[in-house]
């Protein structure tokens, strides 16, 4: 076959979840349409299907990557229901609803503007780790079906309706609502098509922020689990004497809460209020959340006999843990909520914030009041150590070799490495986006947080004095 319009990417754009680079040399159309090729012959090779979905963000790139994508899928023999430019989760949940198992979003989340990505589900598996590079490996030797043109399709279907039936579907889950004052900031992103009338739809009174979806992310960077990006939300929620206000991605799977005295409200802690409304309905409920947690989530569920499940940070790996466990909601400390209770199991920032507004409706106090019930320690937010990508692995393997004889206390290492003491934790990891290490500690003295610093500090530099510590 003519290889003239095939690109072979390099392997550092499939990263530990999905496909995503800065756009350029490495991602461009060329990029999409050598992908589309792949992902179209992988569907059918391995999985025996035909059929996908696909959607994308409101990015500049995005619209020219997806006929790129749909030009190598229709290559390959694929038929492709396009549902335009959605949020990543009613993506999710229109697979569910068309009953299709296979689904594509072009987007970089929370990256900035001249980033993309792909992020797909094929045969109802999500590709990450092996499943992303052994499409990388097709790619390489070249394992495409071409000239099926006649076999592919492309159908265009409407993406209100796939807005008003996820609305609706959503609504008639939910329990009574409070007349709540909401602030939704959505960051110029996607979100901002089915926030709005969802919470809208819900009872609530929508103050938008940042709702016009636009191409660029004017305002502020679309990644809610950043203090910084959360300042003009903080305020308006201080102005407009709001009840809460809640904040999205670039892609709306994530969820960012502010309370009604403007305090940011930290993912796990909300996780930590989930988990306790359900825990108080049924016992033995199952939550599993990442490592970055907060160990006051372990505690608290395990006192209220509850099932409290660590994972690896990451979609695939929260959301494996949870069936594996038949557990009733997940979560991760960057923002991401699963909820199988009531819903569809997938990390939906939309629906966690209809979420919470239901079960702050169910509370007589205000939301300040209602989450400073919860216990609470001196914590950090994550940090980062800047590291070469290909000195990442050999550093880790060192920390982890090195710590058990310099450091006592419980060793966790499924991901990185987690050290628990009796008034502290602290974690170093691999960052699975970026050339670095990402830190947290928490603990519950300032002395305690101290001596967890300067252990991870002193073990960090005897292994790598070359790093420069954040702390």
């Amino acid at each position: 076959m003519s290889k003239s319009y095939l690109i072979k990417p390099p392997l550092s754009i499939f990263k530990e979840y999905d496909v995503r680079s800065q756009i350029g040399e490495d991602l461009n159309e060329n990029t999409y349409y050598t992908l589309g090729l792949a992902i179209g012959t992988e569907l059918q090779e391995i999985h025996g299907l035909h059929v996908l979905l696909l959607c994308r963000d409101s990015r500049a790139s995005s619209a020219s990557f997806t006929e790129s994508l749909i030009k190598g899928l229709l290559e390959s023999g694929t038929r492709i229901i396009d549902i335009g430019c959605l949020p990543t989760p009613v993506l999710h949940f229109a697979m569910y609803d068309l009953q299709c198992q296979s689904g594509l979003m072009v987007t970089a989340s929370h990256n900035p503007a001249d980033y993309n990505g792909l992020k797909i589900t094929l045969g109802g598996k999500n590709y990450y780790g092996n499943r992303l590079r052994a499409l990388y490996q097709r790619i390489m030797d070249e394992k495409f079906f071409i000239d099926k043109e006649e076999s592919g399709k492309l159908i265009q279907y409407p993406p209100e309706q796939v807005i008003n039936k996820y609305i609706r579907v959503i609504k008639g889950r939910m329990g009574g609502m409070r007349k709540f004052r909401v602030i939704v900031d959505c960051g110029n992103g996607v979100a901002g098509h089915v926030a709005p009338q969802l919470l809208t739809a819900l009872g609530c009174e929508v103050i938008p922020l940042y709702c016009d979806v636009q191409s660029t992310f004017t305002h502020h960077h679309p990644d809610p689990s950043i203090e910084g990006n959360l300042s003009d939300l903080r305020q308006a929620v201080l102005e407009q004497n709001a009840d809460v206000g809640v904040a999205f991605d670039g892609d709306g799977d994530r969820l960012g809460v502010v309370d009604n005295q403007g305090c940011i409200i930290p993912s796990d802690y909300l996780l930590l209020a989930f988990a306790d409304a359900l825990l108080k309905k049924e016992p033995n409920v199952g939550v599993v959340f990442d490592i970055k947690c907060t160990q006051h989530l372990n505690e608290y569920i395990l006192a209220r006999k509850g099932r409290a499940i660590m994972t690896r940070t990451g979609m695939a790996y929260i959301m494996a843990g949870m069936s594996e466990h038949k557990a009733a909601i997940g979560g991760e400390y960057s923002g991401h909520f699963y909820f199988n209770d009531r819903w569809l199991q997938y990390d939906d920032g939309i629906y966690a914030a209809a979420r919470a507004i239901e079960m702050l409706s169910a509370q007589i106090g205000d939301s300040h009041h209602f989450f400073a019930q919860f216990p609470k320690s001196l914590s950090t937010n994550e940090l980062k150590i800047n590291i070469a990508e290909h000195l990442k692995e050999e550093f880790m393997r060192q920390l982890i070799l090195h710590a058990p004889l310099h450091i006592g206390g419980e060793l966790t290492y499924i991901d990185g490495l987690r050290i628990n003491l009796a008034n502290a934790w602290g974690l170093v990891r691999p960052s699975n986006t970026g050339p670095y290490l990402t830190l947290r500690f928490e603990a519950k003295t300032y002395d305690a947080m101290q001596d967890i610093k300067g252990l991870f500090g002193r073990l960090i530099t005897m292994i790598n004095p070359l790093l420069e510590l954040p702390f």
